[in-house]
Order: C-alpha cells, then structure tokens, then sequence
C-alpha cells in the first residue's frame, strides 16, 4: 500500500467482510496451522530437515530471534483444534485450567521419558557402548547414528545368486550383531571419517567379545532408581488429576466421586486403592486402577486407567463385574491393547488358561486385587508395577537361554533372519504366482489385441479402461467380466438399435476400439475360460522341470522352509520352551534335510531320528507341519513342528495335539483346518466334532506309512498342487485363492522387511509382529489377515483415502511406500487394497499415487536383488 500511496481504506474488496490486513492474517495463521498440523501427523519428527520446513511453514528466518515463542504458539494452535466439543464451548477459565493441566502432564510425561530410556532403552545402550569403543579403541569422540554400516550378503541358490543389502547405523549394527563365521558378507562404512582407522575387520574383532543384547538386559537394575520412582510418581499423580478433572467436568462423574478418589489419594485407609490381574498371574495390569469405597467390589467402582485410544480417564462403573466385563470387551477386540497392559512374564501361563476359556475368556479370569500402599504416598506400588512391567518387557530383548548359550547360535539366528528377509522378498516379488487378475488382464488384452490386428486395426489395449454394459443395472470393466466368469448373450438383431444392451464403450483417453464387436466380448465371456486357463499355466509353468524358473522357484521354497525351521527352533530354544537334548536332536534333523535322501518303493515308519509329513486321519496332509521324532535321554519323543503357529510355538509334543483341536472355536482348530485341502475340511472338522464331544483321552496322532521325508525340497509340488486341486473343488473362487496367498507373501516380507533389528525369543517376536495369544483366541473359523498383520492393514486402509483424496491432500508413508514396493504393480496394488479392506477406491487417484510410488527409488533401508 506504502508503495502505491494509497491507504488501506481506499482498497476494498467485495466478497470480504473484513478488514483485509486481518483477513490477510488470519488466512496465513490458518494455512501454517494446517502446514503445522500435517508436519506433525505426517512427517519423521526426528527428521534433520525438520527444523527447515518449520522456518519455511513460519517463515523463521524473519523471526529468529522469537522462533521458540512462535513455535508453541502454533502448537497450541493445533492442540485446541483438535479439542473436544465441550471444551471449545467452555468458557475461557475453564480451557485455561485445561491447558494447565496438560502443560502439566505433557511436562511429567517428558520427564519420566527420559528416566525410563536411562534404565530401558536398549538403542541408548548400545550408543553408550559403542562410544565407549571408540574412544577406547580410537581415542575419539563420536555419534554412532551418523555412521552407516552397509552390509552385502549373497545366497548362492538354484543357479542364481541373491544378493541381501542392508543399510544400518552402527548403533543398530552392534545390536544386530554378527553371522557366524563363513558367511559374514561384506562390509563398508558411509561417513566414518570421524573413526580414523575403523575397518570392518576391527568391528568384526569387537563384536566377537560383545554381546549388546545381553549385556543391556543384564546391566538393568532390579529396583526403580530414586529419580525413576519421582518421574514415574510425578507422571502418574499428574494424568490421574487431569482426567479426574475431565471426568467431573463432563459429568461422568460427581463431587463424591472426586471426594472419593482424593481422600484415597490422602493416604485414607478407607478407600481402597486396588489393582487388576488375571488368575493365575503373578503381576497386575499396567496403568489400570480401581477406587473402592466401603461397599467394595459391590458398590462404586471409579477406575483410572489407559483406554484402547492410548488416553488416560476415570470411568464410572455400578459394581466390579460391570468394569471387568467392559474391560474384557476391550481387550477381547483390541489384541495390541491386551498385550500392552500384560506384565510379558505371565503371557505364557496366562495365554494357556486363556485358551481353555473361549467363551468370554477375558471375563471369567479376571480379578481385583489390594495392593500395599505406603499413607504418605499410596500411589508407591504401582510405581513398581510399571518398573516390573518394563523390566519384563526388555528381558525379551535377550532370554535367559539366549544369554547363555554359545555365541555361535546367536550369531546363526542373525543370519538366518538375514536369508528370511531375501528369501520372503524373492518369495513375494520374483517366484511367486501372478495374481489371477493380472493373468486374466494380460489374456483378453492379448485376445482383443489379436483380432484388431487381423482387422487392419493396431491399437495398445488396457482392459481395464474398456466398460461393458449388459444391462442399465450392471456394468464392469473388461478385466472384470473375464475374471469374474460373466458370460452374456449378445444382440443377434440384423438391425440392433444403437445404445440397446449389451453393449460396450472406451474412456475417452483410451485408444478407438471401432472394429470390435460386443459379438467378440460374448464370444469370449463364454469360451475363453480364464480358469482353466491359469491353471493349466501353474501345470506348465511352476511344475514342469524342463521351464528355465523351475529349478529356482523350486530351490528358493526349500530354502525358506529350511531356514524357517531352524531359525523357529532357535527361537524356541532361546525362550527357554525346549530343553537341550531336544534342541539337539531337532537341530541334527534339520541339517539333515539339506541333503536328499534317494526316494524307495518303500518307506516305512521307523524307531529312529526321522522326520514326517503330518496327515490327520492317516491320509489328510497338513501342509506345512511335520513331525520330529526326535532321541532324548528319555527316548523317542513325536514333536510337531507347526510354523506360525496362533501361540508363536513352533515345536510342541505331539501329545498336545488333540486337546488344541477339541475346542470349537479355538485358534488351532482354525490352524490345522486352514492347512489341508478343501477336499478334506468337511472330514477333518466332523473328526475334530467327534473329538469334542468325547471326554476321554485320544491317543496322540502317529507317523503315517510312506510319509517320510526323504527330500523337503518336494514341499514345493505339494504347495503348488493344492492350490490346484483347491481351485477343482471350486468352493472358492480362483481369484480369493490366489488373491491370499499374494497377500500373505507380501504382508510377510514387509513386515520382516521393516524390522530393521530382529527379536530373538518367542514372546518379543509376538509383540513387533503384531501377534499374540489373544489373535489366537478370537481368530476366526477360517483365518483373519487383520489379527496377524494389523498394522500392514492400517497402511492399507491409508491407500483408501488416499485414493479418495484430492490431489496433494495426503502423504504416503514409508510402510504403504514398502507395501507398494512389494507388490510391484500398480493395478494390483490397487485390487489388493479393495478385497483387503472391502471399501471401494478412488481408482484413478489411486493409481496416479502407486505409480509415482514405483517409479521412485526403493524407501527401504533394505534391498534384495537377484542376478
């Protein structure tokens, strides 16, 4: 305005109502607001450019000197919208004492953070380790996360070599460890400058005599320190005052209510301040708190703790069993909630008491406890309850067993995690089957592409963007009416009437298709038969051992086999679930497979170390499961091995099987089932139907004749032969058959993919995998994709709307970038995300954003290659 010389009055403008200088204001607070509010939802807050999109956002480079001021202004900004209706209602002392309050437990919450990762965070450990190292061995001061350690590992297998590269800080490598020695692969350090001297050689020489896993779990002290006990105290009065203070505003609860909880927090022995446990456990749940009056479990039950929302409340309940039975509710529908409130060392006793319990099993086990309390600081005890559920909680990093046993197994489990994570990607990107939408795609393309050619006509067909209407009520695209075995009849009129059904059209950007006939796509609905085309595919191109991938595909599912029952059984072992003479004697079985035994006319079962296909009923094949009969001190002993199993145990007594099967609605029931083939589910189960309704006791199941495993590497027929004789049976189509098994492959390499450190027992691999007992319990009769890998779902439910977004609306994340990855093409990406999520897409959208995804480079900070 200065610069036209005019004032501020003399420029109106119409559609404003206010004064422009506040309208320009208000706009530009509003949009960094949103800019702010997206860096926070959507960007890495340890980002180093962080700090730069701020200055950009606020424009910080004019401000400098007031950034701090500026920068929890806007945070305040974004935290009061997103506040509840009742808040931004409430009058202006009330936010104040709100915003106090907050303040108050953010300010505690930080706090005790920083004393937990003091005593709890193996990453702050291993970078105090790895500093002592260097300054030990080097006479420097470093930070090892600005140090990145690339490692190349190669796997020579069915003629071909795949090559597993991995990139990790060095703080992340020393907790990855070692492999064992003769298969090391190679080394070399990006920004290492500030080590003078550092060799791969010198760090292989280092982490020979140190094991950080191992040393963290035993260097953390069995008692709270004092500073810990004040943080964690501090962390908890607080929460416990705000939502004591929501509660009492939003009218969940009274003044007596309130009376209640502080007279107990007071020291006054009349109120009890009680915990929650299930039986037969040996701690209370963590961050859950009962206030009893004097009708006790009977009358008033006011609870604090976390909701399955990640928030802290006071609730109100009428009597315990009312709390206990909403509290089940939760846990039932929430398995990551249940086991965040699970002290880790009683999931296995509690986990098998659950099990016996199907029917509201959370319920019926759940019980109220009186802790002692100190008068002057009643709320002690369960400062101690969350030390112990902490303490449980990182003795998974290392088990007992595993800290014991020879450095040489460790170092074995971390090359096997290494080869799994190559092979589950070679295993979902280059040997796996083709989705049987894509095959269907490619089939009429090139059936449709083939008459225009004979007709003069040479034209790039998508299928997809090719519509057919058989009647104003029912429309599908090309691929559709192929893959869905929609077969129609034509108009055979001599003189049809344009726009009569069925008829069929292009999207305005697709290429002319004037010499195609709705007579061709009838033709085609009815005899092209997709089916059995594919089928006859898997025959030629996945079991003929003349096709020139037949060797590999063959070779690379022996492989992943293999290694997943040795890196199963030293996960077992490691958790303390199998003794040494069994360890030893299983391990000695599966080397044993490496080598092929020649195949007899004969094959009996025999009282030796020997391993065996397992079949239910003499002749049904689980796919998949074998038996180990296995020599101890006591004998022969039948282990079942049963990979990814609902409990996380691979090996378990064959003795155990028919008491997991007996249960109707139980997790191993749906195991077993879900790997035989549909020709033999309906006798399997009415066997398992027999089983329950007897009460006396089942003899354990025993080898079959000719059942011997001579050669694991004809696992391999045996999957492709099921999915073929599955297909036969036609009880499901083909498309759900192949559509789950591309979405297991996939789920399964990306979520090994992101782990970038692995777990090594059993209970640890539960909970980074998103698993635990109580997926088991609640599976469904048929298996459910969404307990075992839930958080892949979520990313795939995040493509959804980002499918339904406008242009720049969202951010794809790193998990939905690596799931892209995997899949590897963008149309099937997008099919995966509908039957996945049962929601439709924003297609076109969609595909625009997978496209952009794959044509970037690989997120990831690992990458298989296969030459």
């Amino acid at each position: 305005m200065a610069r036209w010389s005019v004032s501020k009055t003399s420029v109106s403008y119409k559609n404003v109502q206010e004064d422009i200088f506040d309208f320009c204001v208000d706009s530009r607070l509003k949009q960094q607001r949103d800019d702010f509010s997206r860096l926070l939802n959507f960007g890495d807050s340890h980002s180093p450019n962080l700090l730069v999109e701020l200055e950009a956002i606020q424009r910080l480079d004019a401000v400098k000197s007031n950034w701090s001021a500026q920068f929890e202004v806007l945070k305040a900004a974004v935290n009061r919208a997103g506040w509840p209706d009742w808040l931004k209602a409430s009058d202006k002392n009330v936010q104040l004492r709100y915003e106090e309050l907050e303040e108050s437990a953010d300010n505690y919450d930080a706090e005790f953070q920083v004393k937990s990762d003091e005593h709890f965070s193996l990453t702050l450990y291993a970078r105090r380790k790895v500093k002592d190292w260097a300054r030990s061995a080097f006479g420097v001061e470093i930070n090892p996360d600005t140090i990145k350690v690339h490692s190349r590992y190669e796997l020579k297998i069915g003629g071909r070599t795949i090559v597993q590269e991995d990139a990790r800080t060095l703080t992340e490598q020393i907790i990855f460890g070692l492999h064992d020695g003769g298969h090391r692969g190679q080394m070399r350090f990006e920004g290492a400058q500030a080590i003078p001297g550092l060799t791969p050689e010198k760090l292989e020489y280092w982490l020979q005599t140190v094991d950080v896993r191992r040393d963290f779990v035993e260097a953390a002290p069995f008692y709270p320190s004092q500073a810990y006990h004040d943080a964690c105290l501090n962390r908890l009065s607080s929460k416990l005052e705000l939502a004591l203070w929501i509660a009492r505003y939003t009218g969940k609860i009274n003044d007596n209510d309130v009376r209640l909880v502080e007279r107990g927090l007071q020291g006054e022995l009349a109120v009890e301040i009680n915990g929650v446990y299930f039986d037969g456990a040996s701690h209370c749940l963590n961050d859950v708190m009962l206030f009893w009056g004097a009708q006790k479990s009977f009358g008033t039950q006011l609870v604090f703790l976390k909701t399955p929302k990640g928030e802290y409340e006071v609730l109100r309940f009428a009597e315990f069993n009312a709390f206990k039975e909403k509290l089940g509710e939760w846990m039932n529908s929430d398995s990551g909630y249940a086991a965040s409130l699970m002290n880790a060392n009683d999931v296995p006793s509690v986990g098998e008491r659950l099990r016996q319990h199907v029917i509201k099993p959370i319920l019926s086990n759940l019980k109220s406890i009186v802790l002692n309390r100190e008068t002057r600081i009643p709320l002690t005890r369960f400062v101690g309850l969350n030390y112990d559920w902490s303490l449980a909680k990182i003795n998974q990093a290392a088990p007992a067993y595993y800290r014991n046993v020879p450095r040489l197994l460790r170092q074995q489990h971390a090359r096997l995690n290494t080869e799994l994570k190559a092979l589950y990607t070679v295993e979902s990107r280059e040997t796996a089957f083709p989705s049987f939408e894509e095959y269907s795609r490619e089939l009429i393309k090139e059936r449709v592409e083939a008459v225009l050619r004979s007709r003069g006509s040479y034209v790039n067909v998508d299928p997809d963007m090719v519509y057919v209407q058989i009647s104003s009520d029912e429309q599908m695209s090309l691929t559709e009416l192929i893959v869905e075995g929609r077969s129609f009849e034509p108009n055979n009129s001599p003189q049809p009437v344009p726009g009569q059904y069925p008829k069929f059209y292009w999207r305005a950007v697709h290429p002319p298709l004037d010499k195609l006939d709705i007579r061709d796509i009838a033709s085609w609905s009815k005899t092209l038969r997709s089916g059995e085309k594919y089928i006859d595919f898997l025959k030629s191109d996945y079991l003929a051992e003349r096709h020139s991938s037949y060797t590999f595909r063959r070779e690379v599912n022996f492989k992943r086999v293999h290694c997943e029952m040795h890196q199963a059984l030293l996960t077992q072992f490691f958790d303390a679930g199998l003794d040494g003479d069994q360890f030893r004697s299983i391990e000695k079985l599966i080397l044993d497979l490496k080598v092929p035994q020649g195949q007899l006319y004969e094959n009996p079962v025999i009282n030796e170390e020997s391993v065996y296909r397992f079949n239910i009923l003499k002749t049904r094949e689980v796919t998949g499961v074998y038996i180990f009969r296995i020599k101890t001190a006591k004998g022969l002993e039948d282990f079942l091995y049963t990979p990814d199993a609902p409990d996380g145990a691979a090996f378990r007594p064959i003795g155990h099987f028919a008491s997991a099967v007996r249960l109707r609605f139980g997790p191993f029931r749906s195991y077993y089932i879900n790997r035989i083939k549909v020709a033999d589910k309906k006798v399997v189960n009415d066997y398992f139907d027999l089983l329950q309704s007897r009460a006396d006791t089942v003899a354990a199941p025993v080898p079959s004749y000719m059942s011997r495993v001579r050669d694991l590497r004809a696992s391999y027929e045996i999957k492709v032969n099921r999915v073929i004789d599955d297909v036969d049976e036609q009880t499901t189509s083909l498309n759900e058959i192949i559509a789950g098994l591309i979405y297991d492959n996939v789920m399964l390499a990306a979520t090994v993919i992101s782990l970038v450190i692995p777990p090594v027992g059993v209970l640890v691999t539960i909970v980074e995998l998103g698993k635990n007992f109580y997926d088991g319990v609640k599976a469904h009769y048929y298996g459910d994709y969404d307990a075992s890998f839930k958080y892949f779902k979520d990313a795939l439910i995040g493509l959804v709307s980002l499918g339904q977004a406008t242009r720049g609306a969202k951010e794809v994340t790193n998990a939905q970038k690596s799931l892209i990855q995997l899949f590897g093409d963008a149309k099937t990406v997008v099919s995966m995300v509908s039957k996945a999520t049962g929601q439709k897409l924003g297609h076109e959208r969609l595909l625009e954003i997978v496209q952009d995804v794959l044509g970037e480079q690989d997120v990831n900070t690992s990458k298989t290659t296969v030459h």
